[in-house]
C-alpha cells in the first residue's frame, strides 16, 4: 500500500493489530524522529528502511511510503552486518520466506549474506534489498521502533510464501568481461586491462553523455555491471567511483574472475 504522507501512513498503521509491518520510506525529506513518533503508537512490530525511491501502483515515487503488512507467524533478527553470525534462532517457524533489509554501504554485506544463505538457505527463499540514498554518504538507514541504524541488517523470517513481482530493469549491452583482479568491492583489472578504460569504452558506445572520472557517478548510475548467472537475472554491481589508477569501486564485492556484463536501463524502450 502506498501512503503519500506520514499522516496517511499513521492512519494505516493504527488499523493493524497483529503480525508485523514493513515500511519502505523514500530518502527525500526523510526524518526518522517524526516517523518514530508514529511507530511508537502502533500495536505491532514495525521495521523498515529508506531508499532513493519506491515503486507502487506501477509508478516510481520519490516521496511517501510503501507499507506491507504480514499477519503470519514470524521471527525477527536485527543483526550487525559487519559480523558473521553462526546461528539464527527460529522460535516460531522452521521454513518459509526470508526478507532482508540491509545498509547498502556496509562493508560486510557479502560475507554476511553468504552466512545467512548457508545457515538458512535450505529452508527459506530470500528476497531483499539494500537501503540508503543516492548521495552515497554512509548514514543510518535501517529502522525499527527503537532506533535507526547504520551497518545493520534486518532479517524477517515468515511462515508464508512471498514472491517478488519486479525485475531490476537492466539488460546486457556488452561482455562478458573477466574481473581478472579484484579486492573486495574494488575492480583492479578487467580483462587484464585498466578497468576504467574498458568500462568507459562500453558506456560511451551507448550514453549520450560521455563518462569521465570527474563526473563518473552521474553517468555510471545508468550503466551497472552485472554478475552473470545462468538462467537468472544478472546480479547488479553498481560502479560508484573511479580511482586515479583507473580501478573502479562498486557498492558490493566483486568476486575475482567473475564474468561481468555491461548493462543499461531498459525502461521506456
Amino acid at each position: 500500500m502506498y501512503c503519500q504522507t506520514l499522516s496517511s501512513l499513521s492512519t494505516e498503521l493504527t488499523r493493524l493489530s497483529n503480525g508485523i509491518a514493513v515500511v519502505f520510506a523514500t530518502a527525500k525529506d526523510f526524518d526518522y524522529r517524526e516517523l518514530q513518533v508514529v511507530l511508537k503508537e502502533t500495536k505491532i512490530d514495525v521495521i523498515g528502511a529508506f531508499f532513493p525511491g519506491v515503486m507502487a501502483e506501477g509508478k516510481l515515487h520519490h516521496s511517501g511510503f510503501v507499507l506491507q503488512h504480514f499477519d503470519s507467524s514470524f521471527d525477527l533478527h536485527l543483526c550487525d552486518s559487519k559480523k558473521v553470525i553462526q546461528e539464527f534462532y527460529r522460535n516460531n517457524i522452521s521454513a518459509g520466506t526470508g526478507i532482508i533489509l540491509m545498509d547498502a554501504l556496509s562493508q560486510g554485506n557479502q560475507a554476511f549474506l553468504d552466512t545467512v544463505f548457508y545457515e538458512l538457505g535450505k529452508d527459506f527463499k530470500f528476497i531483499g534489498c539494500g537501503a540508503g540514498s543516492l548521495d552515497l554518504i554512509h548514514k543510518p538507514c535501517i529502522f525499527d521502533k527503537d532506533g535507526i541504524y547504520a551497518d545493520k541488517a534486518i532479517i524477517l523470517l515468515l511462515q508464508e510464501k512471498v514472491a517478488i513481482g519486479v525485475k531490476h530493469g537492466y539488460t546486457r549491452m556488452a561482455g562478458p568481461f573477466v574481473a581478472t583482479r579484484t579486492k573486495g568491492n574494488k575492480i583492479l583489472e578487467l580483462n587484464w586491462e585498466n578497468p576504467y578504460e574498458v568500462y568507459s569504452n562500453v558506456v560511451n558506445e551507448d550514453s549520450p553523455i560521455p563518462i569521465s572520472k570527474e563526473y563518473f557517478l552521474s553517468v555510471s548510475k545508468g550503466y551497472p555491471l552485472g554478475l552473470g548467472r545462468k538462467g537468472h537475472e544478472d546480479i547488479v554491481r553498481d560502479p560508484i567511483s573511479v580511482d586515479s589508477d583507473g580501478s573502479i569501486r562498486c557498492i558490493d564485492a566483486v568476486p575475482e574472475n567473475a564474468a561481468l556484463y555491461g548493462s543499461h536501463e531498459i525502461y521506456g524502450e
